[in-house]
């Protein structure tokens, strides 16, 4: 389990145990960012967990590949929009893992499609209402898609990603 505390910086990694209990809490601080959103899933097809972290502070989204031991490597900056809040990871099986952020200070979504090694393409951005603040990808009939909130109008987008 990992979890982010925006006010002290803190992005936090609980170990299971395997009996569904957790070992003692693993902390990384930085007093540069504040860690809003955060997903762990094999970023980069090792059979370890990674860890990308949304930081609105710096408009950014970090990847920090695991060492399988509850540590990770240096983070890894990626440019993802004004406002980076609500971050999503792309796991459909057989596919390389990709990422999307709401971005609800500009209206848009940011996708950073993966390379498969956990490095990530530059970041492409998506009109997506007037204040989007969750998502979920999935798979449609014209391919990969976002569901997207929208707080302005209360709806739900469909927005299609290439």
């Amino acid at each position: 389990m990992a979890l982010t505390d925006a006010g002290t910086g803190a992005v936090t990694v609980l170990l299971g145990n395997g009996d569904g209990t957790f070992g003692p809490p693993i902390s990384f601080y930085s007093e540069a960012i504040e860690p809003v959103s955060i997903v762990a899933l094999d970023l980069n097809g090792d059979g370890k967990a990674d860890l990308a972290v949304a930081d609105p502070a710096t408009g950014a989204v970090y990847v920090m590949l695991g060492n399988g031991d509850g540590t990770f490597q240096t983070a890894v900056s990626y440019a993802a929009g004004s406002d980076p809040e609500s971050l999503m990871v792309s796991s459909a099986a057989g596919t390389v893992p990709s990422l999307a952020v709401a971005n609800p200070a500009s209206n848009v979504v940011t996708v950073l499609q993966g390379n498969g090694d956990g490095t990530f393409q530059p970041a492409v951005s998506y009109a997506a209402g007037t204040t989007p603040l969750s998502l979920v990808f999935f798979t449609s009939a014209s391919g990969p898609s976002l569901a997207v909130v929208d707080n302005g109008t209360s709806s739900i987008l469909d927005l299609a990603i290439q």
